[in-house]
């Protein structure tokens, strides 16, 4: 029992997702995807229009990685080289901390 006043929101959501899934081009394939899929089809199979090929179609949808997956890659990335950096600049630090008592440092 959840304590204070709630409200379940989850069939505005769904719907708010699928009309910007719809409005992007990810929900099911428009007409415009599967006309192109026919012409494909066509062009390969030497002129039989009136089959699709799921591969055709599945090629059509998967050829360009979404934007977040190209800033993901983009920030793995940069975070590997500060993982690097940091490794480097620990050394360093570790080093300019050590005491040594060499004889070249002596003031006379």
């Amino acid at each position: 029992m959840a304590i204070g006043a709630t409200r379940n929101l989850t069939p505005q959501f769904v719907k708010l997702r699928n009309d910007a899934r719809r409005a992007m081009g990810l929900g099911p394939a428009s007409n415009q995807d599967k006309a192109t899929a026919r012409l494909l089809n066509a062009a390969m199979d030497g002129g039989s229009t009136n089959s699709t090929a799921p591969d055709v179609e599945l090629a059509l949808t998967s050829t360009f990685s979404p934007p977040w997956m190209l800033k993901s890659d983009q920030i793995r990335a940069e975070m590997s080289m500060l993982k690097e950096r940091l490794s480097r600049l620990r050394e360093a630090h570790g080093k300019t901390l050590l005491v040594s008592f060499d004889s070249d440092n002596d003031r006379s």
